[in-house]
Protein backbone atom coordinates (compact mmCIF):
# COMPACT_ATOMS: atom_id res chain seq x y z
CA UNK A 1 0.00 0.00 0.00
CA UNK A 2 1.09 3.58 -0.12
CA UNK A 3 2.24 3.30 3.47
CA UNK A 4 4.51 0.48 2.51
CA UNK A 5 2.39 -1.98 4.40
CA UNK A 6 2.14 -5.29 2.58
CA UNK A 7 0.18 -8.47 2.92
CA UNK A 8 0.32 -11.73 1.20
CA UNK A 9 -2.78 -13.61 -0.16
CA UNK A 10 -3.36 -17.26 -1.23
CA UNK A 11 -4.27 -18.78 -4.60
CA UNK A 12 -7.44 -20.83 -5.67
CA UNK A 13 -7.94 -22.84 -8.92
CA UNK A 14 -11.11 -22.21 -11.01
CA UNK A 15 -12.25 -25.14 -13.32
CA UNK A 16 -14.20 -24.14 -16.43
CA UNK A 17 -16.39 -26.97 -17.82
CA UNK A 18 -17.27 -26.99 -21.59
CA UNK A 19 -20.97 -26.75 -22.54
CA UNK A 20 -22.07 -29.54 -25.03
CA UNK A 21 -23.61 -28.69 -28.41
CA UNK A 22 -27.02 -30.45 -28.46
CA UNK A 23 -28.62 -31.68 -31.70
CA UNK A 24 -31.15 -34.33 -32.74
CA UNK A 25 -33.04 -35.43 -35.81
CA UNK A 26 -36.75 -36.37 -36.13
CA UNK A 27 -37.26 -39.27 -38.50
CA UNK A 28 -40.76 -37.96 -39.53
CA UNK A 29 -42.02 -34.68 -38.24
CA UNK A 30 -45.43 -35.05 -39.93
CA UNK A 31 -47.13 -38.15 -38.55
CA UNK A 32 -50.61 -39.52 -37.90
CA UNK A 33 -52.01 -39.84 -34.39
CA UNK A 34 -50.91 -43.14 -32.81
CA UNK A 35 -47.72 -43.27 -34.87
CA UNK A 36 -44.39 -43.73 -33.05
CA UNK A 37 -41.98 -40.85 -33.68
CA UNK A 38 -38.27 -41.71 -33.40
CA UNK A 39 -35.60 -39.19 -32.40
CA UNK A 40 -31.93 -39.60 -33.34
CA UNK A 41 -29.49 -37.88 -30.94
CA UNK A 42 -26.71 -35.94 -32.70
CA UNK A 43 -25.30 -34.10 -29.65
CA UNK A 44 -21.50 -34.04 -29.30
CA UNK A 45 -19.78 -34.89 -25.97
CA UNK A 46 -22.70 -35.10 -23.59
CA UNK A 47 -23.16 -37.37 -20.63
CA UNK A 48 -26.78 -36.67 -19.68
CA UNK A 49 -29.97 -36.32 -21.76
CA UNK A 50 -33.36 -35.07 -20.66
CA UNK A 51 -36.15 -35.24 -23.26
CA UNK A 52 -39.54 -33.50 -23.05
CA UNK A 53 -41.92 -34.48 -25.88
CA UNK A 54 -44.37 -31.60 -25.29
CA UNK A 55 -47.23 -34.07 -24.75
CA UNK A 56 -48.42 -33.65 -21.15
CA UNK A 57 -51.44 -35.81 -21.86
CA UNK A 58 -49.11 -38.79 -22.19
CA UNK A 59 -48.18 -38.58 -18.47
CA UNK A 60 -44.90 -40.21 -17.45
CA UNK A 61 -44.25 -41.03 -21.10
CA UNK A 62 -43.83 -37.33 -21.81
CA UNK A 63 -40.14 -37.42 -20.71
CA UNK A 64 -37.16 -39.64 -21.33
CA UNK A 65 -33.45 -39.81 -20.44
CA UNK A 66 -32.60 -42.17 -23.28
CA UNK A 67 -30.06 -41.18 -25.82
CA UNK A 68 -32.32 -42.02 -28.84
CA UNK A 69 -35.91 -42.21 -27.58
CA UNK A 70 -39.29 -42.57 -29.37
CA UNK A 71 -42.74 -41.30 -28.49
CA UNK A 72 -46.33 -42.02 -29.56
CA UNK A 73 -48.65 -39.02 -29.98
CA UNK A 74 -52.30 -40.06 -29.58
CA UNK A 75 -53.97 -36.85 -30.72
CA UNK A 76 -53.34 -34.46 -33.54
CA UNK A 77 -51.52 -31.25 -32.79
CA UNK A 78 -48.27 -29.31 -32.99
CA UNK A 79 -45.77 -30.49 -30.35
CA UNK A 80 -42.49 -28.83 -29.26
CA UNK A 81 -39.86 -31.42 -28.40
CA UNK A 82 -37.04 -30.26 -26.04
CA UNK A 83 -33.64 -31.93 -25.52
CA UNK A 84 -31.47 -30.81 -22.58
CA UNK A 85 -27.99 -32.29 -22.95
CA UNK A 86 -25.34 -31.99 -20.17
CA UNK A 87 -21.61 -32.70 -19.73
CA UNK A 88 -20.88 -33.88 -16.13
CA UNK A 89 -17.41 -32.90 -14.91
CA UNK A 90 -15.32 -35.05 -12.49
CA UNK A 91 -15.91 -32.43 -9.91
CA UNK A 92 -19.62 -32.98 -10.27
CA UNK A 93 -20.32 -29.87 -12.29
CA UNK A 94 -22.71 -30.16 -15.28
CA UNK A 95 -23.27 -27.42 -17.82
CA UNK A 96 -26.52 -28.23 -19.71
CA UNK A 97 -27.57 -26.96 -23.15
CA UNK A 98 -31.07 -27.01 -24.66
CA UNK A 99 -32.44 -27.50 -28.27
CA UNK A 100 -36.03 -27.71 -29.47
CA UNK A 101 -37.83 -29.09 -32.57
CA UNK A 102 -41.46 -29.05 -33.74
CA UNK A 103 -43.36 -32.29 -34.49
CA UNK A 104 -46.63 -32.11 -36.42
CA UNK A 105 -49.20 -34.77 -35.68
CA UNK A 106 -51.84 -34.33 -38.39
CA UNK A 107 -55.17 -36.09 -39.16
CA UNK A 108 -58.34 -35.22 -41.13
CA UNK A 109 -60.86 -33.32 -39.03
CA UNK A 110 -64.37 -34.14 -40.26
CA UNK A 111 -67.99 -33.45 -39.42
CA UNK A 112 -71.34 -34.30 -41.07
CA UNK A 113 -73.96 -31.79 -42.22
CA UNK A 114 -77.49 -33.26 -42.52
CA UNK A 115 -80.51 -32.00 -44.48
CA UNK A 116 -83.67 -31.30 -42.56
CA UNK A 117 -86.47 -32.15 -42.06
CA UNK A 118 -85.98 -35.89 -42.09
CA UNK A 119 -89.11 -37.80 -42.99
CA UNK A 120 -89.80 -41.30 -44.15
CA UNK A 121 -89.47 -41.58 -47.97
CA UNK A 122 -87.53 -38.30 -48.18
CA UNK A 123 -84.17 -38.34 -49.87
CA UNK A 124 -81.85 -37.12 -47.10
CA UNK A 125 -78.52 -35.62 -48.08
CA UNK A 126 -75.39 -36.07 -45.92
CA UNK A 127 -72.54 -33.68 -46.68
CA UNK A 128 -69.01 -34.39 -45.36
CA UNK A 129 -67.06 -31.34 -44.16
CA UNK A 130 -63.33 -32.16 -44.02
CA UNK A 131 -60.74 -29.78 -42.56
CA UNK A 132 -57.28 -30.50 -43.94
CA UNK A 133 -54.48 -29.10 -41.79
CA UNK A 134 -51.13 -28.16 -43.32
CA UNK A 135 -49.10 -31.20 -44.21
CA UNK A 136 -52.09 -33.57 -44.42
CA UNK A 137 -51.70 -36.09 -47.24
CA UNK A 138 -54.52 -36.42 -49.81
CA UNK A 139 -57.82 -38.04 -48.85
CA UNK A 140 -58.15 -41.57 -50.16
CA UNK A 141 -61.09 -43.25 -48.37
CA UNK A 142 -64.60 -42.02 -47.56
CA UNK A 143 -66.74 -44.68 -45.89
CA UNK A 144 -70.39 -44.10 -44.90
CA UNK A 145 -72.23 -46.32 -42.43
CA UNK A 146 -75.81 -46.42 -41.22
CA UNK A 147 -76.15 -48.30 -37.95
CA UNK A 148 -72.82 -49.96 -38.75
CA UNK A 149 -73.79 -51.08 -42.26
CA UNK A 150 -71.53 -49.80 -45.03
CA UNK A 151 -73.22 -48.01 -47.97
CA UNK A 152 -71.54 -47.40 -51.30
CA UNK A 153 -71.52 -43.82 -52.56
CA UNK A 154 -72.18 -43.48 -56.32
CA UNK A 155 -69.33 -41.98 -58.29
CA UNK A 156 -71.59 -39.24 -59.66
CA UNK A 157 -72.36 -37.84 -56.17
CA UNK A 158 -69.11 -38.66 -54.32
CA UNK A 159 -68.35 -37.68 -51.59
CA UNK A 160 -71.95 -36.67 -50.87
CA UNK A 161 -74.19 -39.43 -49.58
CA UNK A 162 -77.98 -39.64 -49.83
CA UNK A 163 -80.39 -42.17 -48.47
CA UNK A 164 -84.15 -42.79 -48.38
CA UNK A 165 -85.40 -44.15 -45.07
CA UNK A 166 -88.49 -46.33 -45.29
CA UNK A 167 -89.15 -46.62 -41.56
CA UNK A 168 -89.19 -43.97 -38.83
CA UNK A 169 -86.61 -44.12 -36.02
CA UNK A 170 -83.22 -42.87 -34.83
CA UNK A 171 -80.32 -43.85 -37.09
CA UNK A 172 -76.59 -43.60 -36.35
CA UNK A 173 -74.72 -42.16 -39.32
CA UNK A 174 -70.93 -42.46 -39.30
CA UNK A 175 -68.29 -41.25 -41.73
CA UNK A 176 -64.72 -42.56 -41.80
CA UNK A 177 -62.18 -40.54 -43.78
CA UNK A 178 -58.62 -41.74 -44.45
CA UNK A 179 -55.59 -40.30 -46.21
CA UNK A 180 -53.17 -42.01 -48.53
CA UNK A 181 -50.70 -42.09 -45.62
CA UNK A 182 -53.15 -44.00 -43.47
CA UNK A 183 -54.47 -41.19 -41.24
CA UNK A 184 -58.15 -41.64 -40.34
CA UNK A 185 -60.84 -39.72 -38.55
CA UNK A 186 -64.43 -40.71 -37.78
CA UNK A 187 -67.49 -38.51 -37.35
CA UNK A 188 -70.89 -39.65 -36.18
CA UNK A 189 -74.31 -38.08 -36.03
CA UNK A 190 -77.71 -39.38 -34.96
CA UNK A 191 -80.58 -38.70 -37.36
CA UNK A 192 -84.19 -38.88 -36.31
CA UNK A 193 -86.44 -39.98 -39.18
CA UNK A 194 -90.00 -38.87 -38.52
CA UNK A 195 -93.07 -40.82 -39.65
CA UNK A 196 -95.24 -39.61 -42.51
CA UNK A 197 -99.00 -39.23 -42.07
CA UNK A 198 -101.39 -41.81 -43.47
CA UNK A 199 -103.78 -40.76 -46.24
CA UNK A 200 -105.96 -42.83 -48.55
CA UNK A 201 -108.16 -41.61 -51.37
CA UNK A 202 -111.07 -43.27 -53.11
CA UNK A 203 -110.32 -45.53 -56.10
CA UNK A 204 -110.13 -44.07 -59.61
CA UNK A 205 -113.48 -42.93 -60.99
CA UNK A 206 -115.17 -42.76 -64.39
CA UNK A 207 -117.93 -40.32 -65.36
CA UNK A 208 -119.79 -39.23 -68.45
CA UNK A 209 -119.09 -35.71 -69.66
CA UNK A 210 -121.43 -33.34 -67.83
CA UNK A 211 -121.76 -35.53 -64.73
CA UNK A 212 -120.04 -35.20 -61.34
CA UNK A 213 -118.59 -37.60 -58.76
CA UNK A 214 -117.77 -37.23 -55.07
CA UNK A 215 -114.16 -37.85 -54.10
CA UNK A 216 -113.25 -38.91 -50.56
CA UNK A 217 -109.98 -39.04 -48.63
CA UNK A 218 -109.04 -40.10 -45.09
CA UNK A 219 -105.99 -38.71 -43.25
CA UNK A 220 -104.79 -39.34 -39.67
CA UNK A 221 -103.28 -35.83 -39.71
CA UNK A 222 -106.72 -34.28 -40.16
CA UNK A 223 -105.84 -31.80 -42.92
CA UNK A 224 -106.29 -31.97 -46.72
CA UNK A 225 -105.07 -30.10 -49.76
CA UNK A 226 -106.43 -31.05 -53.20
CA UNK A 227 -104.62 -30.24 -56.43
CA UNK A 228 -104.80 -29.23 -59.23
CA UNK A 229 -106.52 -26.00 -58.37
CA UNK A 230 -108.25 -23.80 -59.24
CA UNK A 231 -110.50 -24.36 -62.30
CA UNK A 232 -110.19 -28.13 -62.06
CA UNK A 233 -113.82 -28.83 -61.38
CA UNK A 234 -113.63 -29.32 -57.57
CA UNK A 235 -116.22 -27.95 -55.18
CA UNK A 236 -113.57 -27.40 -52.46
CA UNK A 237 -109.81 -27.84 -52.05
CA UNK A 238 -109.27 -28.32 -48.28
CA UNK A 239 -112.16 -30.63 -47.41
CA UNK A 240 -111.99 -34.45 -47.33
CA UNK A 241 -114.89 -35.04 -49.76
CA UNK A 242 -115.06 -32.54 -52.67
CA UNK A 243 -117.39 -32.92 -55.65
CA UNK A 244 -115.46 -33.28 -58.92
CA UNK A 245 -116.97 -32.31 -62.27
CA UNK A 246 -114.04 -32.11 -64.73
CA UNK A 247 -114.56 -31.65 -68.47
CA UNK A 248 -111.52 -33.71 -69.39
CA UNK A 249 -109.79 -36.66 -67.77
CA UNK A 250 -108.02 -35.28 -64.67
CA UNK A 251 -105.77 -36.76 -61.99
CA UNK A 252 -106.46 -35.17 -58.58
CA UNK A 253 -103.78 -35.19 -55.85
CA UNK A 254 -104.73 -34.95 -52.18
CA UNK A 255 -101.94 -34.29 -49.66
CA UNK A 256 -101.68 -33.96 -45.86
CA UNK A 257 -99.00 -32.73 -43.39
CA UNK A 258 -98.40 -33.97 -39.81
CA UNK A 259 -96.92 -32.19 -36.78
CA UNK A 260 -93.37 -33.16 -37.81
CA UNK A 261 -93.78 -31.28 -41.11
CA UNK A 262 -93.81 -34.59 -43.01
CA UNK A 263 -96.26 -34.89 -45.89
CA UNK A 264 -97.93 -37.72 -47.79
CA UNK A 265 -100.31 -37.87 -50.71
CA UNK A 266 -102.60 -40.09 -52.77
CA UNK A 267 -104.14 -39.67 -56.20
CA UNK A 268 -107.55 -40.16 -57.81
CA UNK A 269 -107.87 -40.29 -61.59
CA UNK A 270 -111.28 -39.22 -62.90
CA UNK A 271 -111.70 -40.44 -66.47
CA UNK A 272 -114.21 -38.36 -68.46
CA UNK A 273 -116.03 -40.20 -71.24
CA UNK A 274 -116.76 -37.65 -74.02
CA UNK A 275 -119.55 -37.95 -76.60
CA UNK A 276 -118.56 -39.51 -79.90
CA UNK A 277 -119.42 -38.78 -83.51
CA UNK A 278 -120.53 -41.76 -85.56
CA UNK A 279 -120.47 -41.89 -89.35
CA UNK A 280 -121.78 -44.46 -91.81
CA UNK A 281 -120.66 -45.16 -95.33
CA UNK A 282 -122.49 -45.02 -97.61
CA UNK A 283 -125.45 -42.96 -96.41
CA UNK A 284 -127.36 -44.11 -99.49
CA UNK A 285 -126.56 -46.83 -101.94
CA UNK A 286 -128.18 -48.40 -104.94
CA UNK A 287 -127.94 -52.06 -105.88
CA UNK A 288 -129.62 -54.45 -108.28
CA UNK A 289 -131.84 -57.17 -106.96
CA UNK A 290 -129.75 -60.13 -105.84
CA UNK A 291 -126.67 -58.01 -105.16
CA UNK A 292 -125.16 -57.09 -101.79
CA UNK A 293 -123.57 -53.98 -100.36
CA UNK A 294 -121.35 -53.58 -97.29
CA UNK A 295 -122.39 -50.94 -94.79
CA UNK A 296 -119.62 -49.52 -92.59
CA UNK A 297 -120.11 -47.55 -89.38
CA UNK A 298 -117.26 -45.90 -87.45
CA UNK A 299 -116.81 -43.78 -84.34
CA UNK A 300 -118.74 -45.81 -81.74
CA UNK A 301 -117.73 -48.79 -79.60
CA UNK A 302 -120.92 -50.83 -80.00
CA UNK A 303 -123.42 -51.06 -82.87
CA UNK A 304 -126.99 -52.32 -83.27
CA UNK A 305 -128.44 -52.55 -86.81
CA UNK A 306 -132.09 -52.99 -87.80
CA UNK A 307 -133.93 -54.48 -89.57
CA UNK A 308 -131.59 -57.44 -89.23
CA UNK A 309 -133.33 -59.96 -91.52
CA UNK A 310 -131.29 -59.04 -94.60
CA UNK A 311 -128.01 -58.25 -92.79
CA UNK A 312 -125.09 -60.61 -92.30
CA UNK A 313 -124.79 -59.40 -88.68
CA UNK A 314 -126.59 -56.79 -86.60
CA UNK A 315 -123.97 -56.01 -83.91
CA UNK A 316 -120.86 -55.57 -86.04
CA UNK A 317 -119.75 -52.29 -87.56
CA UNK A 318 -119.64 -53.57 -91.16
CA UNK A 319 -122.59 -55.84 -92.01
CA UNK A 320 -123.33 -56.97 -95.55
CA UNK A 321 -126.83 -56.02 -96.66
CA UNK A 322 -128.77 -58.12 -99.20
CA UNK A 323 -132.25 -56.57 -99.37
CA UNK A 324 -134.79 -57.65 -101.99
CA UNK A 325 -136.60 -54.31 -101.90
CA UNK A 326 -135.52 -50.78 -101.11
CA UNK A 327 -134.80 -50.79 -97.36
CA UNK A 328 -134.03 -48.09 -94.78
CA UNK A 329 -131.51 -49.46 -92.28
CA UNK A 330 -130.88 -47.91 -88.87
CA UNK A 331 -127.73 -48.23 -86.74
CA UNK A 332 -127.55 -47.18 -83.09
CA UNK A 333 -124.01 -46.61 -81.84
CA UNK A 334 -123.02 -46.48 -78.18
CA UNK A 335 -119.86 -46.32 -76.08
CA UNK A 336 -118.68 -49.01 -73.66
CA UNK A 337 -119.89 -47.09 -70.61
CA UNK A 338 -123.50 -46.36 -71.66
CA UNK A 339 -122.80 -42.64 -71.62
CA UNK A 340 -123.80 -41.57 -75.11
CA UNK A 341 -125.64 -42.91 -78.17
CA UNK A 342 -125.94 -41.85 -81.80
CA UNK A 343 -128.37 -42.99 -84.50
CA UNK A 344 -127.88 -42.87 -88.27
CA UNK A 345 -130.13 -44.21 -91.03
CA UNK A 346 -128.94 -45.42 -94.41
CA UNK A 347 -131.13 -46.32 -97.38
CA UNK A 348 -130.28 -49.10 -99.79
CA UNK A 349 -132.31 -48.75 -102.98
CA UNK A 350 -132.96 -52.03 -104.84
CA UNK A 351 -133.66 -51.93 -108.56
CA UNK A 352 -134.63 -54.59 -111.10
CA UNK A 353 -132.58 -55.41 -114.14
CA UNK A 354 -133.79 -53.92 -117.42
CA UNK A 355 -134.98 -56.37 -120.12
CA UNK A 356 -134.06 -55.50 -123.73
CA UNK A 357 -136.10 -56.86 -126.63
CA UNK A 358 -134.40 -56.26 -129.98
CA UNK A 359 -136.17 -56.26 -133.36
CA UNK A 360 -135.61 -59.31 -135.50
CA UNK A 361 -132.36 -59.48 -137.40
CA UNK A 362 -132.56 -57.76 -140.82
CA UNK A 363 -131.31 -58.57 -144.33
CA UNK A 364 -130.82 -55.21 -146.02
CA UNK A 365 -129.20 -53.95 -149.13
CA UNK A 366 -126.08 -51.87 -148.75
CA UNK A 367 -126.72 -48.19 -148.49
CA UNK A 368 -129.98 -48.69 -146.62
CA UNK A 369 -130.65 -46.44 -143.62
CA UNK A 370 -132.20 -48.50 -140.83
CA UNK A 371 -133.40 -47.16 -137.47
CA UNK A 372 -132.88 -49.67 -134.67
CA UNK A 373 -135.75 -49.48 -132.17
CA UNK A 374 -135.37 -51.84 -129.17
CA UNK A 375 -138.05 -52.32 -126.52
CA UNK A 376 -136.75 -51.99 -122.92
CA UNK A 377 -138.59 -52.85 -119.70
CA UNK A 378 -137.71 -51.91 -116.05
CA UNK A 379 -136.51 -48.43 -116.84
CA UNK A 380 -136.05 -45.59 -116.86
CA UNK A 381 -132.85 -46.15 -118.79
CA UNK A 382 -130.18 -43.56 -118.07
CA UNK A 383 -127.30 -44.95 -120.12
CA UNK A 384 -127.15 -46.52 -123.58
CA UNK A 385 -124.01 -48.02 -125.06
CA UNK A 386 -123.99 -49.43 -128.63
CA UNK A 387 -120.97 -51.42 -129.80
CA UNK A 388 -119.44 -51.30 -132.27
CA UNK A 389 -120.26 -47.69 -133.09
CA UNK A 390 -119.38 -48.27 -136.78
CA UNK A 391 -121.85 -46.76 -139.23
CA UNK A 392 -124.24 -45.64 -136.45
CA UNK A 393 -125.65 -42.16 -136.18
CA UNK A 394 -125.01 -42.27 -132.39
CA UNK A 395 -123.61 -44.75 -129.90
CA UNK A 396 -125.33 -43.50 -126.71
CA UNK A 397 -128.93 -42.91 -127.89
CA UNK A 398 -131.92 -45.23 -127.66
CA UNK A 399 -132.68 -45.39 -131.45
CA UNK A 400 -129.56 -45.05 -133.58
CA UNK A 401 -129.76 -45.04 -137.40
CA UNK A 402 -127.53 -47.65 -139.02
CA UNK A 403 -126.07 -47.16 -142.52
CA UNK A 404 -125.95 -50.64 -144.02
CA UNK A 405 -122.59 -51.32 -145.59
CA UNK A 406 -121.63 -54.82 -144.50
CA UNK A 407 -122.71 -57.66 -142.27
CA UNK A 408 -122.67 -56.48 -138.67
CA UNK A 409 -124.07 -57.35 -135.20
CA UNK A 410 -124.69 -54.47 -132.79
CA UNK A 411 -124.77 -55.01 -129.02
CA UNK A 412 -126.69 -52.69 -126.75
CA UNK A 413 -125.92 -52.32 -123.04
CA UNK A 414 -128.73 -50.45 -121.27
CA UNK A 415 -128.39 -49.31 -117.64
CA UNK A 416 -131.21 -47.94 -115.50
CA UNK A 417 -131.13 -45.48 -112.60
CA UNK A 418 -130.24 -48.30 -110.19
CA UNK A 419 -127.12 -49.05 -112.24
CA UNK A 420 -128.65 -52.37 -113.27
CA UNK A 421 -127.85 -53.33 -116.84
CA UNK A 422 -128.89 -55.76 -119.57
CA UNK A 423 -127.38 -56.49 -122.98
CA UNK A 424 -128.93 -57.64 -126.25
CA UNK A 425 -127.78 -58.07 -129.84
CA UNK A 426 -129.19 -57.02 -133.18
CA UNK A 427 -127.70 -58.23 -136.48
CA UNK A 428 -127.88 -56.91 -140.07
CA UNK A 429 -126.98 -59.02 -143.08
CA UNK A 430 -126.01 -56.76 -145.99
CA UNK A 431 -126.44 -57.62 -149.69
CA UNK A 432 -125.84 -55.75 -152.91
CA UNK A 433 -127.75 -56.04 -156.30
CA UNK A 434 -127.30 -54.46 -159.65
CA UNK A 435 -130.50 -52.48 -159.31
CA UNK A 436 -128.75 -50.33 -156.70
CA UNK A 437 -126.75 -48.63 -159.47
CA UNK A 438 -128.34 -46.03 -161.81
CA UNK A 439 -126.54 -44.98 -165.00
CA UNK A 440 -128.60 -42.61 -167.24
CA UNK A 441 -128.97 -43.35 -170.95
CA UNK A 442 -128.89 -39.67 -172.00
CA UNK A 443 -127.19 -36.51 -170.78
CA UNK A 444 -127.05 -32.93 -171.97
CA UNK A 445 -123.64 -31.29 -171.52
CA UNK A 446 -123.46 -27.55 -170.95
CA UNK A 447 -127.02 -27.51 -169.57
CA UNK A 448 -128.20 -26.63 -166.10
CA UNK A 449 -129.16 -30.20 -165.22
CA UNK A 450 -128.09 -33.67 -166.28
CA UNK A 451 -124.90 -32.17 -167.68
CA UNK A 452 -122.44 -34.82 -166.32
CA UNK A 453 -122.52 -38.46 -167.26
CA UNK A 454 -121.72 -40.29 -164.01
CA UNK A 455 -122.44 -43.54 -162.09
CA UNK A 456 -125.05 -43.08 -159.40
CA UNK A 457 -126.40 -45.40 -156.69
CA UNK A 458 -126.64 -46.35 -153.04
CA UNK A 459 -124.61 -48.88 -151.02
CA UNK A 460 -121.66 -48.35 -153.37
CA UNK A 461 -118.20 -48.29 -151.81
CA UNK A 462 -116.30 -47.23 -154.94
CA UNK A 463 -116.24 -47.28 -158.75
CA UNK A 464 -113.19 -49.31 -159.63
CA UNK A 465 -113.28 -48.23 -163.33
CA UNK A 466 -115.53 -46.16 -165.61
CA UNK A 467 -114.90 -45.91 -169.42
CA UNK A 468 -116.81 -44.31 -172.31
CA UNK A 469 -116.16 -45.36 -175.98
CA UNK A 470 -117.23 -43.85 -179.32
CA UNK A 471 -118.77 -46.00 -181.99
CA UNK A 472 -115.32 -46.83 -183.38
CA UNK A 473 -114.17 -48.27 -180.06
CA UNK A 474 -111.98 -45.37 -179.04
CA UNK A 475 -111.95 -44.36 -175.33
CA UNK A 476 -113.21 -40.83 -174.99
CA UNK A 477 -113.32 -40.80 -171.10
CA UNK A 478 -111.74 -42.95 -168.43
CA UNK A 479 -111.61 -42.80 -164.56
CA UNK A 480 -110.73 -45.32 -161.80
CA UNK A 481 -111.27 -45.66 -158.04
CA UNK A 482 -113.72 -42.81 -157.84
CA UNK A 483 -116.61 -42.37 -155.39
CA UNK A 484 -120.18 -42.86 -156.59
CA UNK A 485 -122.30 -39.87 -157.40
CA UNK A 486 -119.17 -37.83 -157.92
CA UNK A 487 -116.78 -37.51 -160.86
CA UNK A 488 -118.03 -38.19 -164.45
CA UNK A 489 -117.73 -37.29 -168.18
CA UNK A 490 -118.63 -33.71 -169.17
CA UNK A 491 -119.01 -34.54 -172.92
CA UNK A 492 -115.62 -33.23 -174.07
CA UNK A 493 -113.19 -35.21 -176.16
CA UNK A 494 -109.63 -33.97 -175.86
CA UNK A 495 -111.04 -30.62 -174.70
CA UNK A 496 -113.54 -30.22 -177.51
CA UNK A 497 -117.28 -30.71 -176.99
CA UNK A 498 -118.38 -33.85 -178.82
CA UNK A 499 -121.14 -33.78 -181.35
CA UNK A 500 -124.41 -35.50 -180.52
CA UNK A 501 -124.01 -39.22 -180.83
CA UNK A 502 -124.45 -42.57 -179.13
CA UNK A 503 -121.58 -43.75 -176.92
CA UNK A 504 -120.85 -47.07 -175.20
CA UNK A 505 -119.78 -47.29 -171.51
CA UNK A 506 -118.51 -49.93 -169.02
CA UNK A 507 -118.51 -49.50 -165.22
CA UNK A 508 -117.02 -51.87 -162.59
CA UNK A 509 -118.65 -51.12 -159.22
CA UNK A 510 -117.79 -52.46 -155.70
CA UNK A 511 -120.64 -52.52 -153.17
CA UNK A 512 -120.24 -51.62 -149.51
CA UNK A 513 -120.15 -55.31 -148.63
CA UNK A 514 -117.28 -55.86 -151.08
CA UNK A 515 -119.33 -57.55 -153.84
CA UNK A 516 -118.30 -56.32 -157.38
CA UNK A 517 -120.70 -55.69 -160.28
CA UNK A 518 -119.95 -54.79 -163.91
CA UNK A 519 -122.36 -52.60 -165.91
CA UNK A 520 -122.41 -52.01 -169.73
CA UNK A 521 -124.70 -49.85 -171.83
CA UNK A 522 -125.25 -46.94 -174.23
CA UNK A 523 -125.65 -43.29 -173.51
CA UNK A 524 -126.83 -40.62 -175.96
CA UNK A 525 -125.21 -37.19 -175.88
CA UNK A 526 -127.83 -34.52 -176.68
CA UNK A 527 -127.09 -30.82 -177.35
Amino acid sequence: ATNTCTDTTGFNTVRVVRTPIPAFQVVNDYVCPGTSVSFTNLTDTATTYNWNFGDPASGVNNTSVSSNPSHVYSTAGVYQVTLQAGLLDVSGVSCPSIIQHIVHVVAPDIRIVVDSPTCVRDTIQFLPVVNSPAGLSPIRDTIWKINGVVYIVPTATYPRFSHVFTQPGVYNISLIVGTVSGCYDTATVNVTVNPIPLITAVADQRICLGNAVQLTANSNAGNYQWNPSPNSGLSCYTCPNPIASPVTTTTYIVSTVNSFGCSNRDTVKVTVIPPFTMNVQPLRDTICIGESVQLVANGASNYLWSPSATLSCNTCNNPIATPVTTTLYQVIGSDNYNCFKDTIRVEVAVGRYPVITMPASQVLSTGTLYTIVPQIANGPIVDYEWTPALNLSCADCPHPVAIVREDVCYQLKAENQYHCADTAEFCIRAFCENTQVFIPNTFTPMQATNNIFRVRGTGIKSIRSFRVYNRWGEIVYEASNIPPNGEGWDGRIRGVMATPDVFVYTAEVVCDNGVPFTYRGNVTLIR
